[in-house]
């Protein structure tokens, strides 16, 4: 597309000065936006989460585990004579974690009041992770996997077009979802779950099937050289 040239009014003399085709102005201004641009975004390092405590809790009476996918805190305090005579103040928190963070390098430190909870980001080439297939078979034709690793799921109320396996890296993380409204009655139903690959097996053969009772059977050779 070809642009009409605009002639711009010099303010100072009234005078016009050469005309500039609208695409030179155009590049010109980016110019300078870019030129002038000089904020750099960075994106974080790691992922933080901080949780606010009462004073009452002392460090040890504070736990951090992790569960459903979910990092949960647990912190509970006891004064008094004895377990029938005393105060209780107890707290629990829960927060779901990221799926690209390395769960492996978490970590938790008081500061104050606060404990901070703390994970690296994983890098872009272990975030994307991979879609893995969910074959159908029947238990006639299915492979031997006695002599491979095997991990077990049961998932037979849902359908196979509700359910996604995923892994990145050594971590598998299985989602389902399914959602049915009958009379005006909503009832929805969801399944996360993950585990991890052990080093000795092979992750990037990792196969996954569905069998005739609805059970995900997932399944990887070992290592030769570490079975």
């Amino acid at each position: 597309m070809d642009y009409l040239p605009i002639t711009y009014q010099n303010r100072d003399s009234g005078s016009p000065h050469n005309p500039m085709p609208m695409r030179d102005l155009l590049k010109s201004l980016l110019h300078e936006e870019l030129s002038n641009n000089h904020v750099v975004k960075q994106e974080p390092l790691k992922w933080t989460q901080s949780f606010q405590l009462h004073h009452h809790f002392h460090p040890g009476e504070v736990k951090v585990f992790i569960k459903d996918g979910k990092l949960r805190l647990h912190a509970k305090h006891a004064r008094g004579e004895d377990d029938e005579n005393c105060d209780i103040r107890e707290s629990k928190r829960s927060v779901t974690l990221p799926a690209d963070i390395d769960r492996s390098r978490l970590h938790c430190y008081s500061h104050g009041h606060q404990l901070v909870v703390e994970a690296p980001f994983l890098a872009k080439s272990q975030n994307e992770g991979e879609e893995i297939a969910i074959e159908e078979t029947d238990d006639e034709t299915a492979d031997d996997t006695s002599s491979c690793f095997r991990q077990d799921m049961d998932l037979s109320t849902f359908t196979l077009d509700h359910i996604s396996v995923q892994r990145c890296g050594p971590d598998v993380i299985v989602r389902a979802d399914h959602c049915l409204d009958e009379d005006g009655i909503k009832v929805s139903r969801s399944f996360h779950r993950e585990f991890k690959i052990p080093p000795n097996v092979s992750s990037e053969k990792l196969r996954c099937r569905r069998n005739s009772k609805g059970m995900l059977i997932f399944w990887a050779p070992f290592q030769a050289e570490m079975k």
